[in-house]
């Protein structure tokens, strides 16, 4: 976002395309990752 408005974006730059992305390649081990950093 900027004073102008919304700026355009490449769909891979977005925090929810990698974490897709993440998920969709190893369910196993995005899953394992993430209540990992739970518990940490």
């Amino acid at each position: 976002i900027s004073r102008s408005g919304l700026d355009p974006t490449d769909l891979s730059d977005t925090d929810h395309f990698r974490m897709m992305r993440n998920f969709c390649n190893d369910p196993d081990g995005f899953l394992a990752e993430a209540l990992y950093e739970d518990e940490a």
